[in-house]
């Protein structure tokens, strides 16, 4: 799953203490690097970037430092996750994916992450080719390893395949098909040609279909709804 978002985050750095300013002060983007922030990472990734990590979009993160030492950073991921899906009931399917964030190095000893008060994940119309994102949900869970245990922050879609696209596409017809095939039982038993053209127009039609939904169907080692039809 790959996903564009806006990771954002806020603590606070007594040493920091803003006493010139009364608002928020905006700092640069170079600034990042000197001082102390959370080491977070995501757990499930495959790979990640960071927009604004080369001086041209330096523009892309945002760093404020409040008057009593609040510190709130503002920086746009692309991250592409590992997402185990079912697909036993394919093309019916409902997946749940998720994004994993944590931290890498200090456990719940030394850091403690949680979730804003007011929803922090938030999308408007989504539209995609084969889902639809139906809900999404946040929560948080505890990874435990060798090396302590690490708070983890879990934002998770849901999403619903279209089915129509193979209803129409692949089942309907499949079935169109079959029922034409069953004109042979009502052709007479000595019009051989005719009973014969029929059949393999069937059949070569049914293999040209089989084919081109193998060719854009998503691979499974599994059984699925549509695999009579698609293997």
């Amino acid at each position: 799953m790959t996903s564009d978002f806006y990771l954002r985050l806020s603590w606070t750095d007594s040493r920091l203490m803003n006493t010139i300013s009364p608002s928020p002060v905006v700092l640069h983007s170079s600034v990042v690097a000197q001082l102390w922030s959370p080491d977070v990472y995501f757990r499930n990734e495959v790979s990640s970037y960071v927009h604004g990590s080369s001086e041209r979009s330096a523009g892309s993160i945002l760093v404020q430092l409040g008057n009593s030492g609040n510190l709130y950073l503002s920086q746009r991921w692309r991250v592409v996750s590992a997402c185990n899906m079912e697909m036993s009931l394919f093309p019916f399917d409902v997946q749940t994916c998720s994004i994993d964030a944590g931290s890498f190095s200090m456990d719940t000893s030394h850091l403690n992450l949680s979730w804003a008060d007011v929803p922090v994940v938030k999308f408007g119309q989504v539209d995609t080719a084969r889902f639809d994102v139906t809900k999404n949900y946040q929560c948080s869970d505890l990874y435990v390893s060798v090396s302590g245990s690490f708070e983890t922050l879990i934002a998770g879609f849901i999403f619903e395949r279209y089915s129509k696209l193979y209803m129409i596409g692949v089942i309907f017809p499949s079935v169109a098909i079959v029922m034409l095939s069953w004109v042979s039982f009502w052709v007479d038993r000595s019009a051989t040609a005719a009973r014969a053209s029929i059949g393999i127009t069937t059949v070569l039609t049914m293999m040209t279909l089989t084919t081109s939904t193998v060719n854009n169907a998503q691979r499974s080692e599994t059984i699925t709804c549509a695999s009579p039809i698609s293997k």
